[in-house]
């Protein structure tokens, strides 16, 4: 029988003999490659192919049937998803609220041309994301004096003390009108004591008595005035 090796195919005569009927395993003696060489009567095995075609397909496995989920557990399920995609939104929009001006407007003017292209889309988030005026963000001066003003403690004593203080006031501006009106009365008296003598007789000495210790009283104050205008 005619051997070839599959490698080199160098050809080789050998007699049959030299293969036994079951195969045996040969060697090129040029390259020295080694292959299995079946022997002439038996018949080749048919192709893999073949035999996998004849094999039986196999069994699909059985899939588990799947459960259905109960519908209260999927809305609730529903509802904190949802719950939770609102949290992280709100702290997302808080995070952008609480951004300080890091002057990304100066920043962004020699972009101008890149935004004129950009989508409306776009645009609409950048203008959700950009971060508020700093006036807004600064506390309010009036707001901070008014507090100081409610705090300070010589308000709270000024505060304290006008409840005090307000009746001694009224009680001297009361004392000084009713001594004003007093000598105004007796002011009045004094200059009109004539006229009152004559409409009541019976006040006549009285008036006298008076008008002697007014007139007295008066030359002395003049004397004093006087005196001490001189030094």
């Amino acid at each position: 029988m005619r051997l070839t090796c599959p490698h080199c195919d160098a050809q080789y005569e050998v007699p049959d003999a030299a293969i036994p009927p079951a195969g045996r395993d040969v060697q090129c003696s040029n390259c020295g490659n080694t292959w299995y060489q079946r022997h002439p009567d038996q018949p080749e095995d048919e192709p893999s192919a073949q035999r996998q075609g004849d094999a039986p397909p196999p069994e699909a496995p059985n899939e588990p049937a799947r459960r259905r989920l109960d519908p209260e557990v999927a809305e609730i399920l529903r509802e904190e998803a949802e719950h939770e995609t609102r949290l992280r939104i709100s702290e997302a929009q808080a995070g952008l609220e609480s951004q300080p001006d890091l002057g990304l407007d100066a920043a962004a003017s020699p972009t101008s041309g890149k935004s004129d292209r950009e989508t409306p889309s776009s645009r609409t988030s950048t203008k959700s994301k950009k971060p508020h005026p700093k006036h807004n963000l600064l506390p309010d001066l009036e707001e901070i004096s008014s507090t100081l003003r409610v705090s300070s403690p010589v308000d709270h004593g000024r505060r304290a003390a006008a409840p005090v203080d307000a009746p001694r006031r009224r009680r001297f501006v009361l004392g000084f009108a009713l001594t004003l009106l007093l000598a105004a009365i007796f002011l009045l008296i004094y200059l009109n004591a004539g006229r009152i003598a004559q409409t009541v007789p019976q006040a006549e000495p009285a008036l006298a008595a008076y008008s002697q210790t007014v007139t007295g009283a008066r030359i002395w104050l003049e004397s004093i005035v006087v005196a001490i205008i001189a030094r």
